[in-house]
This record gives structure tokens, C-alpha cells and sequence, in this order.
């Protein structure tokens, strides 16, 4: 900790608490810290009160949404991002685990201090599959990782057919 006997329980920068949480966690945390800032501000959720950097001036906030429009093969993931003040870059990280490991196209939501929502659609989606996503934000002052989510797409749709008033699955 920074100064544990001035009451500040910040974490150091060489703290082996710094994202050191379960991912899978994340989501029950919440998504701000107890001083308000992004509760993931690294890699993953720090251990602890307060994420390690999260109070770094006009870092981007982010907000994971929930995804609409989920299909057998396609879905369309959801967020809200802050610029706080300086050029932003969005893109979402999803894949069947929380090591995500594909990404969608960046996309620039410039300088202003509103939210805005942002979303990105996904094809060629396997069905009956559990994904994971999550937004992320990046400004000249960091950035910013949004909760885990996941989402489930459904089975493919049977062809069917009806011959001589007989529905017949192809």
C-alpha cells in the first residue's frame, strides 16, 4: 500500500495485487471502484478497494452493455464511452474465453466529456456457443477495460418442409 498508517490503501505500482483478480470476478464488482473511478484499469481487476491507476486524470470510462440483435451467427455488442476530454479509440475484445483474443474494427469517438454509445456488430458467430466481450477505451491517458460480459447464441434453425401437409425436417 501506498501509506497504510495515513489511511491511503492505494496500491503501489509493484503491488502483486495489481491484476491479480479473477477476471471471471469482475462482473460482481462492479463497474467502478470505491473512489469512483473504472474499476478495471489494467489487464484485469486489481485485489482490493481501489484499482491501481484508475485515478489518473481523464482516463476514458467505459460501460460493457448488453449485446442486441444475438442470431445462430451474428450479434451486436453495446457500450457507453467517455472520451473525459481527449481523443478516444473504442474497440470491443470477445471469444469463447476471457482471453478474448479477437478484436473489432477501432473506432474514434473524438474529445468530448458526454457518454456516448458505441457498438459493433459481429458475423460469422458459431451457434450454441458462450462468448465473452467486453469494451475498451483509449486515450493519451490510458485505458480502460469495461466488465466481462457473455452472451449465448442459439441453435441454428432446423430446415424444414411441408410435403402432402406433413412438416418434414431436412
Amino acid at each position: 500500500f501506498v501509506n497504510p498508517a495515513g489511511f491511503d490503501f492505494s496500491l503501489q505500482a509493484t503491488s502483486a495485487a495489481v491484476d491479480a483478480g479473477d477476471p471471471l470476478f469482475t462482473p460482481a464488482v462492479g463497474e467502478l471502484d470505491f473512489e469512483g473511478n473504472a474499476r478495471v484499469a489494467g489487464a484485469a481487476v486489481d485485489i482490493g478497494m481501489a484499482e491501481f491507476g484508475s485515478s489518473a486524470p481523464n482516463r476514458p470510462l467505459v460501460t460493457t452493455e448488453d449485446p442486441t440483435l444475438v442470431d445462430y451467427n451474428t450479434a451486436t455488442l453495446n457500450g457507453l464511452a467517455n472520451p473525459n476530454a481527449f481523443m478516444t479509440d473504442t474497440h470491443f475484445e470477445y471469444g469463447a474465453t476471457i482471453a478474448y483474443g479477437e478484436s473489432t474494427s477501432t473506432e474514434m469517438i473524438g474529445d468530448g466529456t458526454a457518454a456516448l454509445h458505441v457498438s459493433a456488430p459481429l458475423t460469422g458467430l458459431t451457434h450454441k456457443k458462450v462468448y465473452h466481450y467486453r469494451l475498451v477505451a483509449t486515450s493519451a491517458n490510458g485505458t480502460t477495460f469495461g466488465a466481462d460480459k457473455t452472451f449465448t447464441t442459439p441453435a441454428m434453425p432446423v430446415p424444414a418442409a411441408i410435403v402432402f401437409g406433413k412438416i418434414i425436417l431436412l
